[in-house]
């Protein structure tokens, strides 16, 4: 009888527990979905590897200021590519150091990053992520990262680390056709520090130029 009047506590004490921890992954991933970027000057670093290729990293440096952009990507085997664009004017073109050869065209062609990589921009129009579902299911921990605080959340075969405070995405570890780890790492982004020099529009001295239509 006794046994069985501790039943209904306990029972009640595990939803409140669950309850509460719901709460506090809906809290945190609310939170890190709304924050936005609105920062049109910035400086970023992705380094990018095989997880069992450690020492054979790619690695991108991107800048922005205003509507002009620009990454400058260094890969194993030594080779250069700049890719450079100008929305307002509407120009882009793309230098590969290996061979001299430049693509030139319209900026939508050239991909660089407009935007600061963000929880919110994976999550917009996934229908595969629900926050809601996601809290009720999963238990949100949290990792440091250069110091910083960031919630580590899995969905879709990829882990992202999330800057709490920023909704920054740190770091991606994913699957790629070949079921390999594939490792996505950002250095500490810099805003407000990228001036016009850092944006300038390459020089294609000495480079063989073919046009994209």
């Amino acid at each position: 009888m006794k046994k069985s009047k501790l039943i209904i506590p306990f029972i009640i004490l595990i939803i409140v527990i669950l309850f509460a921890l719901f709460l506090r992954n809906f809290f945190l991933l609310s939170h890190v979905i709304n924050l936005s970027d609105n920062h049109d000057n910035f400086r970023c670093t992705l380094v990018s590897y095989e997880a069992d290729k450690i020492d054979e990293k790619t690695s991108t440096v991107y800048y922005k200021k205003g509507n002009l952009s620009k990454s400058v990507t260094s890969k194993p085997e030594y080779t250069e590519i700049v890719t450079w664009k100008d929305k307002q004017a509407d120009e882009g073109l793309s230098r590969i150091s290996a061979d001299h050869t430049a693509f030139i065209g319209k900026s939508s062609k050239f991909s660089t990053l407009d935007s600061l990589p963000t929880f919110s921009d994976t999550t917009e129009g996934n229908t595969k992520f629900n926050s809601f579902l996601y809290s009720l299911t999963h238990f949100i921990t949290t990792e440091k990262i250069d110091g910083l605080t960031c919630l580590v959340v899995s969905f879709d075969h990829d882990t992202y680390w999330v800057d709490q405070e920023t909704g920054w995405i740190r770091k991606i570890l994913s699957k790629d056709s070949n079921q390999s780890d594939y490792v996505i790492e950002y250095d500490p982004i810099q805003i407000d520090v990228v001036t016009d020099q850092d944006v300038e529009k390459p020089d294609l001295t000495n480079y063989t130029l073919k046009e994209i239509s």
